[in-house]
């Protein structure tokens, strides 16, 4: 971090902090062991969308290079996981899916938080997590 960011053009998010009153605050407490987990195991960006007692985080850079994960029921479950069985054709299809609704939710108010020692884009919105589980349960039943 620091001077090598500035020369290969790493970014810090520019977005306000989350505050502790925030209501993704406690959302995101309430993971904080699996996301602290996740954060500690992934040099990429990490993107939270904080849901109760769960979160989907996107790492990578959406929507151009990117991964899903879920923290569901105390577990991280990653893309491989996730895409377990579904074939390549249908792997694809997904991700241009979670892409599409990157893009349509991108005006969606974002804050920065620390996870472990790394800072992380937080979006607590709904309306992404509602998408996104739309997107696999459409795609796991096909």
């Amino acid at each position: 971090m620091g001077f090598l960011d500035k020369i290969f053009g790493e970014k810090k998010p520019d977005f306000p902090p989350l505050g502790a009153d925030h209501p993704a605050a406690q959302k995101i407490e309430s993971i904080a062991p699996q996301l602290n987990s996740l954060a500690q195991q992934v040099s990429d960006p990490m993107e939270v969308v904080p849901e109760e007692d769960s979160a989907i985080i996107f790492i990578g850079h959406p929507p151009k290079k990117f991964g899903v994960a879920l923290i569901e029921e105390g577990t991280v479950k990653n893309f491989r996981s996730l895409v377990e069985g579904m074939p390549p054709t249908n792997i694809t299809l997904l991700s241009d899916k979670l892409r599409d609704v990157y893009q349509a939710t991108v005006s969606e108010p974002r804050f920065v938080a620390e996870v472990g020692k790394k800072q992380v884009v937080v979006t607590p919105s709904s309306t992404v997590a509602q998408k996104v589980r739309e997107v696999f349960s459409e795609m796991s039943a096909s």
